[in-house]
């Protein structure tokens, strides 16, 4: 296989693992600790072009108001 290959093996699995509830911050780290040397914005596009993403927040919640 090649590496490439290899690679979009590693990241999918960690996709099912998580649910499709990592985001690229989390599959960094999680390639990282396999042993997989790849850049955080390398990972973000190869999440993109296999169409990995998590859905985008609606923006809907909101965080505690101090007063």
């Amino acid at each position: 296989m090649s590496e490439r290959a290899v690679l979009l093996s590693q990241i999918r699995k960690i996709y099912e693992d998580s649910e499709g509830r990592y985001g690229r911050p989390r599959f960094y780290q999680a390639l990282r600790r396999e042993g997989v040397t790849m850049g955080e914005n390398q990972v973000a596009k190869v999440m993109q072009q296999w169409g990995l993403a998590l859905p985008v927040s609606t923006g809907a919640w909101r965080g505690a108001v101090m007063s």
